[in-house]
C-alpha cells in the first residue's frame, strides 16, 4: 500500500485519487453481470479506433477459464475484409 508521500514529503493526493478510481472501475467490472458491458468497458480504454488496421473488422474472442485464463482473437470474415481492404493479408 502507498502513503502517496514522496520523497519531499508531499502528499501526492492526484495519485491517490487517481488509484481510487482505478479501483472504482476494477470493483465494477468485477461485480458486473453483463458480459457485454464488462468487455465494452474494457475495450474503451484502448482506443481502438486509432488503429486503422482495425477498422470495419469483425472479431471473435473467446475467453479461458480455469487453467487456461488467457483469450483467443480470431478475425471473423477475413475474406470480405481482405477484399474491401485491398492489402491481401490479415495480421493477428
Amino acid at each position: 500500500m502507498s502513503d502517496f508521500v514522496d520523497g519531499n514529503d508531499q502528499y501526492r493526493e492526484d495519485d491517490a485519487e487517481a488509484d481510487c478510481m482505478a479501483l472504482a472501475d476494477l470493483i465494477r467490472r468485477l461485480r458486473s453481470t453483463d458480459p457485454v458491458a464488462a468487455l465494452s468497458s474494457l475495450l474503451s480504454e484502448l482506443g481502438l479506433g486509432k488503429y486503422a488496421l482495425l477498422h470495419g473488422r469483425r472479431f471473435e474472442v473467446t475467453v479461458g477459464v480455469g487453467n487456461m485464463p488467457g483469450c483467443s482473437v480470431e478475425l471473423v470474415g477475413a475474406e470480405e475484409a481482405l477484399a474491401s481492404s485491398g492489402d491481401g493479408h490479415a495480421e493477428r
